[in-house]
């Protein structure tokens, strides 16, 4: 932590309410996969036929969308007052 970067977002982020860090997450994931798919249609664009390339973007946005659908459902539970659906999960 001895970067000021890391640390002022650290300071940042220790201060937002539980809500406000779940629209945070929402929107930093929202910005990456932007990203992602900017860099696919650059990938596309120039033709490059480095297919480990574009295995890792392709993989990098799927994630990031599957990690977007569980935090907007966090959210969408968390404004209604209820427990998230792991809480009642049964393991055997």
């Amino acid at each position: 932590m001895d970067n000021p970067d890391y640390q002022k977002h650290y300071e940042f982020v220790s201060k937002l309410t539980y809500q406000e860090l779940l629209k945070y997450f929402i929107k930093r994931a929202e910005d990456r996969i932007i990203e992602w798919k900017q860099q696919l249609a650059e990938y596309h664009k120039e033709k490059w036929t480095d297919e480990g390339y574009k295995d890792i973007l392709r993989d990098g946005k799927n994630r990031d969308e599957t990690w977007l659908k569980d935090i907007r459902e966090e959210l969408t539970n968390f404004n209604q007052g209820l427990n998230p659906p792991s809480f009642y999960t049964k393991y055997q």
